[in-house]
């Protein structure tokens, strides 16, 4: 009862001081150190003159949504005097809190008498946004100040000025506490329901002063709380959903791309509490060195999450409205890979189901979060024209997702353009450098040529392999973009390994080369893992770089051979080799006129081409199998009607596979496809064939799975390249040949 009346009490006047100053920046801070009295409001008249000025004065463009800060002035964790803040048990606190707001209001009249009207109108004016802040408290980490962390860094906000200039919004979702320093059940529940009346309070209140004084903020809100239920529909996590972006809808000048701003930066900050949490994990009892190097996958997993994440905000953000939807395949892309990020994580965990359990009731807000963002970016197109924004007329200031105006990618220089040029051509590039096994290059291996990429160069960086058998594990990490490496033959440079799953490797590790660095591009190169069938799980080449492409490139292994783990690939001219699931991953895969070779398996397996990873049913992602020929090695040959061989089987929930225009032998069996376990996504899987021929082609006796279809011309268009792999703005700079839509 306490707690409602100081509640009324406080709305009151802090509505009455928004109408006396006709704008909505209030200053809260809870001083409670050393015995003092809490206070809402400064002491000195001036710092409230200076702080209602400094808010006024921010740019519009530039001006927080909504920011609240609520901290202990000496940075302690204060649970009695917070205790008797919000349970109301000090009765002559609440007084003097209440007359301290008396003694506040009285000087804002003092102050908005001696302005003069001219004043009035310049200097405090109408403010159109919310802002709650702590002024000038020092960084605090502890339970008076759960807050702190919501902040993207990770570092404790300062000061409200910091606050309305990093636009950082707020939801009751963003609080956490510090675990060095936890603060009891009943008071951390107790000081979240605060946090919410005073959310409630300064969004409810600064909407009825400001309606007084405008005519169209009314309908801006409408407008605000449309964009919010619009975008939340589209989502699976509705609550999740309307938590994050709902407190934002308040704001009279929201847009549809803030809120695609907030969803992503929410999604941000739940992922680096799952990188800040997680560390526990790695201390689980009865851990082997494979759940060990699991776990550093993880980590490894969530890094490359934030980094998808943070492009995805810097996209949206450097974007204007016209051009958000051009851009809107790239954004899917990264978020999508987040997605596949989270799921590789847990695939490592499998067989540690303790450890697998705590890491995914750890990630349930950002995997929900990330879904959410997600979908909202899979319909921004709709949403953008629903607020009549029209996203097809050119805009003379936007920029191109990869042209330039001389038809090459904005990051090529002009090294780059004349080197493609003589590419095309047929001319010899130069390489950067030059790795040998027999001395005559630069260098004598892979990563020792990587490793001489210079610190923030620019443009292509050209590695010529020579031929040899070259027995190393290479990663390419992030920070190594636009390689170029090629060799003398994909049966002369050969890169081999033999790390397999059997060996004590997770999958994730086992890659004989691995690319993580967008615009890898790959000629005449071979990748080849030798662990045999009986390594089971034993990656001969790993790619997760967005707009990679493999030409006249060999992949040859058993289980797993080809792991297009995230983003859009494009691989053409190439051999394919394996048993089980050997094109898998959860990448925008197309892999055009090449030879797919089935292996012979061992006793008791069956073969399965591929095993796409879809966990979600907005990802973009798939595997693309155009103008392929599928065929038995010649040691298969003569069991291959004995051993069954199948198109594909459904790793994920959401797996997508696509056969199209290509060649299916005689030993694919009638039914093409195969469960992964039951019934699992059988039902919400997309498995289709158009224009196939061969032997193996015929679709009678196919599956009859909810989720399987014979597709016609139309609905396979979407799976060609310019439309799957938006290829007419990036395959042309890789020197590959490639179709862009169908063969015939």
């Amino acid at each position: 009862m306490v707690m409602k009346r100081r509640m009324q009490g406080l709305k009151k006047k802090l509505q009455e001081f928004t109408s006396l100053c006709e704008v909505d920046a209030l200053m809260i801070a809870y001083n409670g150190s050393n015995g003092e009295v809490t206070n809402t409001w400064p002491e000195n008249q001036l710092e409230l003159n200076r702080v209602i000025k400094r808010y006024i004065g921010i740019n519009k463009a530039e001006r927080d949504k909504h920011a609240i800060n609520l901290a202990d002035n000496n940075g302690r964790c204060k649970q009695d005097e917070m205790k008797n803040v919000i349970y109301g048990g000090d009765e002559k606190r609440l007084r003097e809190m209440v007359s301290s707001l008396n003694k506040k209001l009285e000087e804002t009249r003092e102050l908005r008498n001696s302005l003069s009207e001219k004043d009035r109108r310049l200097q405090i004016g109408r403010y159109d946004d919310n802002v709650v802040v702590n002024d000038g408290v020092p960084p605090a980490y502890y339970c008076p100040e759960p807050l702190q962390s919501v902040k993207a860094s990770r570092q404790a906000w300062s000061t409200g000025t910091d606050l309305v200039l990093q636009k950082e919004p707020l939801s009751i979702e963003s609080i956490v506490q510090d675990t060095a320093m936890p603060c009891d059940d009943q008071w951390w529940q107790e000081f979240q329901d605060f946090v919410g009346v005073v959310i409630g309070i300064v969004v409810g209140v600064g909407r009825e002063g400001a309606h007084k004084h405008t005519n169209g903020r009314e309908s801006g809100m409408a407008n605000g709380m449309k964009a919010v239920d619009t975008l939340c529909s589209t989502t699976q996590y509705k609550e999740a959903c309307m938590n994050t972006l709902g407190p934002a809808a308040s704001n009279s000048s929201l847009t549809p791309k803030d809120l695609v701003h907030i969803a992503i930066k929410t999604t941000l900050v739940e992922v680096r509490k799952v990188i800040d949490n997680s560390g526990p994990i790695g201390n689980t009892p009865n851990m082997n060195s494979t759940h060990k190097m699991a776990f550093e996958d993880c980590q490894k997993l969530f890094d490359y999450a934030v980094d998808e994440l943070q492009a995805s905000m810097s996209m949206v953000g450097d974007s204007d409205m016209h051009t958000m939807d051009d851009r809107i395949a790239e954004l899917k892309s990264w978020l999508s890979a987040v997605i596949s990020y989270y799921e590789t994580c847990l695939d490592g965990l499998e067989t540690h189901p303790e450890m697998k359990s705590a890491m995914q009731n750890g990630m349930v807000n950002a995997t929900q979060l990330t879904s959410n963002a997600l979908a909202i970016a899979s319909e921004i197109s709709s949403i953008l024209k629903s607020f009549n924004i029209d996203i097809s007329l050119p805009n003379p200031n936007s920029r191109k997702l990869l042209a330039a105006e001389d038809g090459f990618p904005t990051w090529f220089s002009g090294a780059d353009r004349r080197l493609l040029a003589r590419h095309d051509a047929g001319q010899r590039v130069t390489p950067n450098a030059v790795v040998a096994l027999d001395g005559s290059g630069q260098y004598k291996s892979i990563n020792a040529a990587l490793k001489a990429y210079p610190k923030n160069h620019k443009g292509r960086f050209v590695i010529y392999v020579k031929a040899g058998v070259y027995r190393e594990n290479v990663l390419i990490e992030k920070g190594l973009p636009n390689i170029f490496m090629y060799g003398d033959g994909p049966r002369k440079s050969i890169v081999t390994g033999k790390r397999s799953n059997t060996g004590g490797y997770p999958t994730f590790q086992t890659a004989t080369f691995a690319v993580v660095a967008p615009g890898f591009i790959a000629k005449a190169m071979g990748f080849s893992n030798t662990a045999g069938p009986q390594g089971h799980q034993a990656v001969a080449l790993r790619s997760q770089s967005d707009m990679s492409a493999y030409f006249n490139c060999r992949m040859d292994g058993y289980q797993d051979t080809l792991y297009a783990q995230t983003h859009r690939q494009f691989y053409r001219n190439c051999v394919i080799s394996g048993t089980v699931d050997f094109i898998f991953g959860d990448g925008s895969t197309l892999i055009q006129n090449c030879l797919i070779i089935v292996r012979k398996p061992m006793d008791s397996q069956q073969n399965t081409v591929t095993a796409h990873g879809r966990t979600d049913k907005n990802e973009p992602t798939g595997i693309v199998i155009q103008n392929c020929r599928i065929v038995p090695e010649q040691k298969l040959f003569p069991d291959r009607l004995k051993i069954p061989t199948y198109l594909g089987r459904p790793w994920k929930k959401f797996s997508r596979t696509i056969i199209m225009e290509s060649t299916l032998g005689d030993f694919i069996q009638p039914e093409g496809w195969m469960p992964w376990a039951g019934t699992f996504a059988l039902d919400t899987l997309y498995y289709a064939e158009f224009g196939n021929r061969g032997p193996g082609s015929g679709t009678n006796r196919r599956v009859k799975w909810r989720g399987y279809r014979v597709i016609d011309r139309r609905e396979a268009q979407q799976f060609t390249a310019d439309p799957f792999i938006q290829g007419k703005t990036w395959l042309r700079y890789t020197g590959a040949p490639y179709m862009l839509g169908f063969k015939r």
